[in-house]
């Protein structure tokens, strides 16, 4: 025992000899950011004027006078003229793929996001598409996102497109992602006719008086097809595979999601990523369809990370869309389905048994799981499965609920019993808050993306773009959550608003939490990676309505600065102080 006390006393003496050696001689900074207004997300440390950086990761935060004593004759000194640091922008939940593929798709969104504010207008942005795209090679299709009927009143039909494009294939992706509108060439092409049953949990709306196809495919009757014109989007993928990353870093993100990737995708993000063309971390969901080749590939194993792509989690699919009226509700829609039926309630993409079923193989092998549910119908599924499974909060899964949309207050305290995220949607608000008012009654449509009654629970929850079916813009994710402002200008449910900081956590702190990666992500401490957003303002001190006005001045990873906004000119490299 003497001998024991004698060894470890003659250890905290070494420590501490080398303790005050460090002291004596400070380890200079790689990087220092000097000026700023540094929202660090540590809630012990608050605000800071200064970080410093070495070797990727943060190893100084606090004053300008104290964090100048790191700078050397190599010391990188940035002067951030009192722009805000904050740490790296999170993607709780896109399609990365979506970025990667339909860069060379027409933008029929309506305004703000695009011009297709009438049919009219939206013709002529298919035929300058068409036209600028020249030449076409045989088979060619005519595809577009961001297609959405609630700003015309009604779904177009294949008529609509028919008397423009008669020959040439046209699709209209819709705007939630979960359906299209094709015209006759492409319904041939497809092979959908008068006699193509309709799949259970899809959609294939008629015309009046007839099986004859409409034009409008809905979730099972539509997703397979998607995966077609994806994958027939990609001519050059080396080089559309850069843009879509810059795309990211645009925005300020350092970590991005592709929230619903195929088999095929993701061994190819392994290729890119094995090639070091990843600058940024990616975290790829394998879709459910492919599940049983994920299951049987070694290299593809739960959380396992390999230069920058992460597996992180397997994607299930309990029902639809609220703005394509096909999310599973228990109380029904207040307007006829997409087909023209009454008491609509939606309806689950998947039995609840085969649900249950993916669930469990997934489960069972250790993945953290992410189910996409809006209705509180397909809410109750994910929950009545995790207490079959017996599932609860101690056994620290962090099985996330994308959406989210339209849960109940007793589901959210189900969230907290299980342990489960919700990954909400609040830019919902602006683009459809108006028509969930009408759709589902403001009751419902109040409580969309309740985030004041999940902080109030204790719940910790991220907010997502959902990108490609909104813009990839976080300072409008942080407005919305905070404004809940519609495009009418109404507040829906300003019982629901949050603060610009928890705003701000949840695309950041919170989100890192949701990969578990709280240890080095999401907020500016030492020791944590050097995973930066610079932007030229700050969300917490500016009027709200100029939160969505903010830009992003500079992405950095990793101490790397992967991206600068040319027009700002503000950020500026200092002399070094010896």
């Amino acid at each position: 025992m003497r001998k024991q006390i004698i060894r470890a006393l003659s250890l905290v003496v070494f420590l501490s000899a080398q303790n005050c050696l460090s002291d004596e001689v400070p380890r200079f900074a790689d990087k220092v950011f000097l000026n700023g207004d540094i929202i660090t997300l540590d809630k012990l440390k608050g605000t800071a004027e200064a970080v410093a950086t070495r070797k990727g990761l943060i190893n100084a935060v606090g004053s300008n006078v104290d964090l100048r004593k790191l700078i050397g004759p190599k010391t990188q000194v940035i002067d951030l003229q009192a722009q805000t640091l904050v740490p790296g922008f999170i993607d709780a939940h896109s399609h990365f793929n979506h970025a990667l593929t339909m860069a060379t798709w027409a933008n029929v969104s309506p305004p703000p996001v695009g011009k297709a504010a009438s049919i009219d207008a939206l013709i002529s942005i298919l035929k300058q598409h068409w036209k600028t795209t020249k030449p076409h090679p045989k088979d060619s299709w005519l595809l577009a996102y961001g297609y959405d009927e609630n700003t015309y009143g009604r779904h177009l039909t294949r008529h609509d497109l028919d008397a423009h494009f008669p020959d040439v294939p046209v699709t209209l992706m819709h705007v939630s992602g979960h359906g299209a509108v094709l015209n006759s060439a492409a319904l041939t092409a497809m092979n959908i006719d008068a006699q193509t049953p309709t799949p259970k949990g899809g959609l294939i709306a008629r015309l009046a008086g007839s099986q004859e196809p409409a034009g409008l495919l809905m979730e099972t009757a539509w997703i397979p097809l998607l995966h077609k014109f994806l994958a027939m989007s990609l001519e050059n993928y080396d080089s559309s595979f850069t843009m879509a990353v810059n795309r990211y870093l645009r925005n300020g993100f350092t970590t991005i999601q592709d929230g619903s990737a195929q088999y095929s995708d993701i061994k190819r993000y392994q290729e890119q990523a094995a090639a070091h063309k990843l600058p940024i971390d990616l975290m790829a969901l394998p879709i459910f369809i492919d599940q049983e080749k994920v299951f049987a590939d070694p290299s593809l194993l739960p959380r396992q990370v390999k230069n920058r792509l992460k597996i992180a989690g397997i994607k299930l699919i309990a029902d639809g869309s609220p703005q394509g009226k096909t999310a599973y509700f228990t109380q029904a829609f207040h307007v006829l389905s997409p087909a023209g039926e009454e008491n609509w309630h939606g309806e689950p993409l998947l039995p609840y048994e085969k649900l249950r079923e993916l669930f469990s193989a997934a489960s069972t092998r250790g993945w953290q799981i992410y189910t996409h549910a809006n209705g509180d119908a397909a809410i109750d599924m994910v929950i009545k499965i995790h207490r079959q499974a017996a599932i609860s909060a101690s056994d620290g899964r962090r099985n996330v609920v994308i959406h989210s949309q339209f849960v109940r207050e007793d589901q959210l305290d189900a969230y907290v019993e299980l342990g489960m995220i919700p990954s909400y949607f609040s830019n919902h608000a602006y683009f459809w808050g108006d028509a969930h008012t009408k759709n589902l009654g403001s009751e419902r449509a109040n409580f969309l993306s309740p985030m004041r009654t999940s902080i109030d629970k204790g719940l910790r929850f991220t907010n997502h773009s959902d990108y490609i079916i909104t813009p990839l813009d976080p300072m409008m994710q942080m407005w919305t959550a905070v404004s809940r402002k519609s495009r009418e200008g109404k507040v829906i449910g300003a019982k629901e608003s949050i603060t610009a900081m928890q705003a701000l956590s949840a695309i950041t702190i919170d989100a890192a939490y949701q990969y578990f990666e709280e240890d080095k992500k999401g907020s500016i401490e030492v020791g944590k990676l050097a995973d930066f957003t610079i932007l030229s303002d700050n969300p917490l001190k500016v009027p709200l309505d100029e939160i969505r006005e903010i830009e992003i001045v500079a992405t950095i990873k990793e101490g790397l600065e992967l991206y600068r906004a040319p027009q700002t000119g503000k950020l500026v490299k200092a002399t070094p102080i010896n």
